[in-house]
């Protein structure tokens, strides 16, 4: 019991799906909790509930970067997941982040930081298996649980056409500004835009933001392009991170499983050729499971320069050939910096290309593809 002039806390405690209507009896009110002073005579008091969930709180937001409607595999196949990118905000704070697929069961979503793939507080990446997805048109629901147990929905449209892209025979230019950039490739990490000079540039720099570009099913293939680094992100050398650095993807399939949402396995892929602050500033490329590696110390990139980079695939007699260099615009192009032969049992045997810029505030120019002279 408690003694008369106490001062007594209730809070209403809403099942899912239902929602807090108010307080009656000797107390009134909609605000969850309530303080009730016991006097001498009994209190009696109401918490009233609905079935309908919580209207949705006008301070929480959930942004999906690329919109309510998006689109999957009409330019090729890329890699196997598909990822709906954004950022998730409330007052009250994030409790929980989950999406439902076509009305199934609620899946549950990371919500950054996580020192990986979610760099901001609020970040997800609904990691989807395209082998989950119907033909044409699937719903994705995302809904955020705030700390006082109030909800937002986001619905987004995934329209999935799965279409093979052959490899280009005769060389291709992505240009950034000829279209939307989901139209163009797929992005797998991070934030991006097309700046006024027609540039892909890293809106939010941080872990990993790539983009894939292709098909899983090309095998031999040459890839380039300039870009210029304007700085270092501000998160450079977090746990996890290890040092800035761009490159490329070869033969890329998708992040490897790892029992997260989303993944963040690098492995398997065909090789990462990529320049890092690594070392004071080195080229690496690094074969499946990071063997066999080749390295070159005979090149730092300095920040506001643009450069070239280009990397090559192509099967050779018993296995497959990765070259990668770097050099400055406008100087010679210098020949093969980095050369690795993956004769191992892990090849990957053909994969889309990967675009990376790993902590660097980059701008990327027209990205050209080309069958191996």
């Amino acid at each position: 019991g408690y003694v008369s002039g106490s001062v007594v806390s209730l809070t209403a405690v809403a099942d899912a799906g239902a929602s807090f209507v108010g307080w009656s009896g000797d107390v009134s009110g909609t605000a969850a909790s309530v303080d009730v002073t016991v006097g001498s005579a009994p209190v009696a008091v109401t918490a009233t509930f609905t079935d309908a969930p919580p209207p949705p709180d006008p301070e929480a937001e959930i942004d999906v970067w690329y919109g309510s409607s998006q689109e999957f595999g009409a330019n090729g196949i890329p890699q196997r997941w598909v990822q709906i990118l954004g950022n998730a905000s409330d007052t009250d704070g994030v409790a929980s982040l989950t999406y439902r697929l076509n009305g199934g069961a609620p899946q549950g979503l990371e919500i950054g930081p996580d020192n990986r793939r979610l760099e901001y507080a609020g970040d997800f990446n609904v990691e989807i298996d395209r082998a989950d997805l119907n033909t044409g048109a699937n719903t994705v629901e995302i809904t955020m649980t705030d700390s006082l147990g109030n909800q937002t929905v986001e619905n987004v449209t995934v329209t999935w056409t799965p279409t093979t892209l052959a490899a280009p025979t005769s060389p291709t230019t992505i240009d950034w500004s000829s279209g939307d950039l989901d139209d163009l490739v797929q992005i797998v990490d991070g934030k991006w835009d097309v700046n006024p000079a027609g540039q892909l540039h890293t809106t939010e720099v941080g872990y990993d933001r790539v983009v894939a570009i292709g098909d899983e099913s090309w095998t031999d293939y040459e890839v380039e392009v300039p870009f210029t680094i304007d700085a270092i992100g501000p998160r450079a050398g977090a746990p996890l991170s290890g040092d800035p650095l761009v490159g490329f993807g070869l033969r890329w399939n998708g992040h490897g499983e790892t029992g997260t949402q989303p993944n963040w396995g690098f492995w398997p892929t065909g090789a990462f050729g990529w320049y890092t602050l690594e070392r004071g500033g080195r080229l690496e490329l690094l074969a499946n499971n990071g063997s066999p590696a080749d390295f070159f110390n005979g090149i730092t990139l300095q920040l506001g320069t643009t450069y070239v980079m280009k990397a090559q695939v192509e099967d050779v007699t018993g296995g497959t050939a990765y070259r990668f260099k770097v050099w400055e615009q406008g100087t010679a192009e210098p020949g093969w910096q980095t050369e690795v032969i993956d004769t191992e049992g892990d090849l990957v045997t053909s994969g889309s290309i990967l675009l990376i810029a790993h902590h660097f505030d980059i701008r990327f120019d027209d990205l050209m593809i080309r069958p191996v002279p």
